[in-house]
């Protein structure tokens, strides 16, 4: 967006009637590559967001912002309460210019240089990015770049286009094209320049008197301030003034890759999870061809017996012939069985792999099956366009996300009844399960007089009481997973979660309880499966 020079004349121009006259109350950073600029006149408060990503740079006025409590830094500060007289643009140059006093806020929109400087007669005295590296340079120094050689011959119209009008961008350098009817990859001639040159020229006729469109092409949004005749198809909207025009260009380029995010994460979880699938599928296949080639074990067999006086224990391959082909072949033993014991051990695998097809194909049938579905799913997913769709799957790419996280610090079992228990596995993760991830009724086991870890009885609902095998069952987990786990019965101490209390100066993992039971039970874990 920001590699148009023309669009940052225009918002330089409308930062220049709107910033002249206003105070710098504040400049801070609470992202980053992010920087606001906080400004005032009386009770009248605006801000400039500057943003100084290589993939997304841009710079934008706001009536309102919202600020963060904590978690940001201030900057710039011997700028504070020093007023801006004027907005302007380096001549041919993405770089907008604030004037305030004797001093000059420079935003540098050139790709390998994206940053804010402070500038005090002509040397930079402070910078939001690459500070100690840049500081005292002269802002001609930090500028510069290698000369090109503009008396080259160009080969291809592109190159005409990059170094002649660069300046342009790319959306206009294609409307220009468009006009005269030629093609980027083209050989270049002299008829080609004095068409391009022409082309311009009548782009900057437009360009004095500007729109403001933004165009949805190809699911991506484009910002132009001529009316484009080679996207005369293409839906466009019109506003009032470029910054409306850049902040609606954020909104909605922000709101499509939160989107693309959301569906490549989705993506991601679904072509994990087909990895494997495939993997199966073609170690079964494998599995199968071996199968279907089975007869030749049964071959193996048939000849060690038929050569059975040939045979010396002790000798790790056989040699053979078949009297039918007269073909002299090997055939691997094993040195410490007899030929009838070898011959034995082909007939065994003959008979398992033989019997084995039906069987692998009904697993092969199976994973395609899952797999297919998996590949819909994909296919589906590819498609959505619908924003509720969108927001489900963000829900449960969280929820997932959430539960592998739980699934790392915690292990968890379910027991009948939709009761779970859940267990610490470090004294970190202990604390947390206690503080965070536990609710007040939920009930608390630890076992009496030893090491182990904060176990946790949830519930689906607030319950007055709990069976009292499900107590039972949390409590002999708590007591396997603590160092009485080869006694054959511990004491384990419960209470409501509430109970517990972790008091000021306990080390990780410390607490104490209130209103405890005790219940004797054996260490060990409950036939249901953990989670």
């Amino acid at each position: 967006m920001f590699n148009n020079y023309f669009l940052l004349r225009e918002l330089s121009l409308f930062l220049g009637k709107n910033l002249a006259g206003f105070k710098i109350n504040e400049i801070f950073s609470q992202e980053k590559d992010k920087l606001v600029l906080q400004v005032y006149k009386g009770d009248n408060v605006k801000f400039l967001e500057f943003c100084c990503k290589t993939e997304f740079p841009y710079l934008v006025f706001y009536n309102k912002y919202g600020r963060r409590k904590s978690n940001f830094a201030t900057l710039f500060s011997d700028l504070y309460e020093l007023e801006i007289d004027s907005v302007l643009i380096y001549e041919n140059e993405r770089i907008i210019e604030l004037n305030i006093n004797s001093k000059k806020l420079l935003f540098i929109f050139i790709p390998v240089k994206l940053n804010l400087l402070c500038v005090d007669k002509n040397t930079i005295v402070n910078a939001f990015k690459n500070y100690n590296r840049i500081n005292n340079l002269s802002t001609e120094e930090f500028l510069k770049t290698k000369q090109k050689n503009r008396e080259k011959k160009y080969r291809i119209i592109n190159d005409y286009l990059k170094i002649n009008y660069g300046i342009y961008g790319s959306l206009l350098q294609d409307e220009v094209l468009h006009s005269v009817n030629l093609k980027r990859n083209e050989f270049l001639n002299d008829d080609c320049i004095k068409l391009i040159d022409d082309g311009f020229l009548r782009i900057n006729e437009q360009l004095e008197k500007p729109k403001y469109l933004l165009y949805n092409y190809k699911n991506e949004y484009l910002i132009s301030l001529i009316k484009l005749n080679h996207l005369q198809d293409i839906d466009y909207t019109s506003f009032e003034n470029v910054n409306e025009l850049i902040k609606n260009y954020l909104t909605e380029t922000l709101k499509k890759n939160k989107i693309n995010d959301i569906i490549n994460e989705k993506l991601k979880y679904y072509e994990k999870k087909i990895k494997p699938i495939k993997n199966k599928i073609h170690n079964l296949k494998k599995n199968i061809d071996e199968a279907i080639t089975s007869d030749k074990y049964l071959y193996y067999g048939n000849m060690i017996l038929s050569n059975v006086e040939l045979y010396k224990k002790g000798v790790k391959e056989m040699e053979v012939c078949d009297e039918a082909t007269g073909k002299i072949f090997k055939i691997r033993t094993k040195p410490e069985l007899s030929a009838v014991e070898n011959a034995n051990i082909y007939f065994e695998k003959y008979k398992k792999l033989k019997s084995s097809v039906s069987v692998l194909n009904e697993k092969v049938k199976k994973y395609e099956m899952e797999l297919s579905k998996l590949q819909k799913q994909i296919n589906d997913i590819n498609k959505t366009s619908d924003i509720k769709e969108i927001k489900k799957m963000e829900k449960e790419l969280k929820t997932k996300s959430n539960e592998e996280n739980e699934l790392k610090m915690f292990r968890k079992f379910k027991l009948s009844g939709e009761f779970q228990i859940w267990v610490g596995k470090s004294s970190a993760s202990n604390d947390l399960l206690t503080k965070h991830y536990s609710s007040p009724d939920d009930y608390w086991f630890h076992v009496r007089g030893t090491s182990g870890s904060h176990t946790v009885l949830k519930s689906p609902k607030k319950q007055e009481s709990i069976p009292k095998n499900i107590i039972e069952s949390a409590a002999s987990i708590a007591a396997y997973y603590s160092k009485a786990r080869n006694a054959s019965s511990v004491p384990v101490a419960y209470c409501l979660r509430k109970y517990v209390k972790k008091k000021k100066g306990f080390k990780e993992g410390s607490v104490i309880m209130e209103r405890e039971k005790i219940i004797y039970v054996k260490p060990q874990l409950p036939p249901e499966t953990e989670i």
